[in-house]
Formats: structure tokens, C-alpha cells, sequence
């Protein structure tokens, strides 16, 4: 995998103090934009060198390998993902310094989530191998101290994130956060700024939206973070929050079982790499989270303040039972 040398631009970034460098040609600078560059006092080694191509030849051989609309395919520590609608390819070679490359072409543009999230599959391989484990989760914070949230697709993790994000919380991610233990915290960690939301949702609540990106393969709506949504880099993990549809009792929050709360986290974390991690840090993440976070059932409802309220409570007192212990 030969590095590209082009002319363009770069920008660094970051996630949990790991250095990412990103170059794009002059045909795809835009996606950079997605991207929170890094603290200038995040200082050291570049871990990961990413590389985004407007490149049809090298993408027509790359799709004539597989027949299939996605494919992952894995040759020792070398990695290809490779997608026909629209049509684009990544590859990842896991090493010291480890490089990725994503190849676009003319259709990419039909695809907003290209353009929202670039690289988000190797990228994700990349985090896991690190013991940075991507997770299916919106995230929010107030000051270092966040909650995830979590739940099926379309259950609400974005809009609840937005919503609290109007109300003075950070945003730490709205569909892919990463989850990392350190000393006896865990951690999560945002790198895209940027969100993806329904068409209803738009038009429910346009504060919602920045800068347009376009619209994705599924029809939701890709933008770049409005300034008035602060954007979270990380954050202490104090508390996972299931969301739930029961319109009947509203704002109500429920401590989850310990069984029940295993399965909300195995959940999150269903979209890791596992076969890139040692098993047994996964499952010492998942046995950690499960044991020392708590974890709610919250009944949702549209009344953004109420959420606030609800949600910064529980936030403050498991921050102060921390203090007290």
C-alpha cells in the first residue's frame, strides 16, 4: 500500500490521544471537514495515516473483486472493504504506523454518509486493534462527564443527543463513539463533527442542522455540526441509557438488570472487529461497563426539557455518589 504523495491538504485529528493524519487530493477535500482536528497540546507519533483518492482506475480493480454490493476481505494484516452502491472502496495495513486509504469516484457524491463519516470502516478496525472499541452509541457530556446512549436503530439516540446538546451538553457522537478503560475509568471518545438525521426530523427541528452535506443511500439528512452545538472530544463514561418508545410513562428512568444491562452493552458494541482484538479485552471491557456503570431504561418523550432535566440529575448524583465513596 504505497503512500500518496499528491497535492491537497491534510488536517490531524485525534481519538483518545491517538494521532490521525489525514490526506485528501484536490478531488476530495471536502472530507476533511468531517473531522475534529486535534488539541495543538495532543503531542506524538502519528499512529494512523489516512489517505482519500479520487481515483476510478485503482476503484474499478478494487470492486472487480468481490461480486457481492459490500465485502470484507482479509489477507494477513492487510484489509479491504469494498462497496458497489455507491461505489467505493477502503483499505487498512495494520502496523506500527498503520496506513488506510479510501478510494472514491464520480458516484460517491450520491452517498452522504461517505462524506459524513470517511474511512469510518477501517478507521473502526484501526481503534479496535487499539483496544478503542467503536461502539453503536450517541454520546453526550457535561464538562468530563458523559452518558451514553444506546438502542435499536431509529429509537432515538441522535434526536435525544441533539436535543440535549441545545440544552448545554457537549456532543461527543451521534452514531459512532469509542469506548476505552483507563487506569479504573472508562472512557468514550468522538471524532466525527458531523450528524445524520431524518428527513421528519429536519423538519421538526431545523436548529438541529449546520452546513449541508447531502443525503445518505437510506434518505437521512448529513450535515456538519451548527456552531451553536458544542462539540465534545471525551469524556468520563458515568451512565448507559437504553432508550425506549413507551409513550405511556414518558421521562421515566429504570435501573436495568445486570443481565439487562450486559445486553445493552454487548449490543453497542455488536459493530467491534473481534476478530482484530484479543477476545479477552473485549470481554473485559463489556465485564467492566456492565459492573461499574449504571444503567438506565428511559422512556423518551419530546419534551427536550424534561429529558435535560431527567438526564442531568441521574448524571449529578452518580458523579456525587463517586465523590462520596
Amino acid at each position: 500500500m504505497p503512500e500518496q504523495q499528491s497535492a491537497g491538504k491534510h488536517v490531524i485529528t485525534s481519538v483518545a490521544g491517538r494521532l490521525i493524519s489525514c490526506h485528501a487530493d484536490s478531488h476530495t477535500e471536502r472530507l476533511l471537514q468531517a473531522f475534529e482536528p486535534a488539541d495543538e497540546n495532543t503531542k506524538g507519533l502519528v499512529q494512523l495515516k489516512v489517505n482519500f483518492t479520487f481515483d476510478e482506475t485503482s476503484l474499478a480493480k478494487t470492486l472487480e473483486v468481490s461480486s457481492t454490493d459490500f465485502a470484507h476481505l482479509r489477507r494477513g494484516h492487510e484489509h479491504a472493504w469494498i462497496t458497489h452502491h455507491p461505489r467505493h472502496a477502503e483499505t487498512l495495513l495494520l502496523s506500527t504506523q498503520s496506513r488506510a486509504r479510501l478510494f472514491v469516484g464520480h458516484e460517491a457524491g450520491r452517498d452522504a454518509t461517505i462524506t459524513a463519516r470517511p474511512a469510518i470502516a477501517s478507521v473502526s478496525a484501526w481503534a479496535t486493534r487499539n483496544e478503542l472499541f467503536p461502539s453503536h452509541a450517541s454520546a453526550v457530556c457535561r464538562e468530563d462527564d458523559g452518558l451514553l446512549l444506546v438502542g435499536e436503530g431509529g429509537r432515538g439516540k441522535t434526536t435525544t443527543a441533539l436535543a440535549l446538546a441545545m440544552c448545554g451538553w457537549s456532543l461527543i457522537a451521534d452514531d459512532r463513539c469509542f469506548v476505552n478503560a483507563q487506569d479504573e475509568a472508562l472512557l468514550m471518545h468522538g471524532l466525527y463533527r458531523t450528524t445524520i438525521v431524518t428527513p421528519n426530523m429536519a423538519d421538526r427541528f431545523p436548529e438541529f442542522l449546520g452546513d449541508h452535506i447531502g443525503v445518505t443511500s437510506e434518505g437521512k439528512i448529513a450535515t456538519y455540526l451548527p456552531t451553536q452545538i458544542a462539540f465534545g472530544k471525551s469524556a468520563k463514561l458515568r451512565g448507559l441509557v437504553l432508550l425506549s418508545q413507551n409513550h405511556d410513562e414518558p421521562y421515566q428512568m429504570t435501573r436495568l438488570t445486570p443481565h439487562e444491562a450486559l445486553a445493552a452493552w454487548q449490543q453497542t458494541f455488536m459493530f467491534s472487529h473481534p476478530s482484530l482484538s484479543p477476545e479477552r479485552s473485549l470481554f473485559s471491557l463489556l465485564t467492566k461497563a456492565s459492573r461499574t456503570v449504571p444503567a438506565w431504561r428511559l422512556n423518551l418523550g419530546w419534551d427536550f426539557q424534561k429529558l435535560d432535566k431527567v438526564l442531568r440529575r441521574h448524571l449529578e448524583e452518580v458523579c456525587t455518589t463517586l465523590i462520596t465513596k
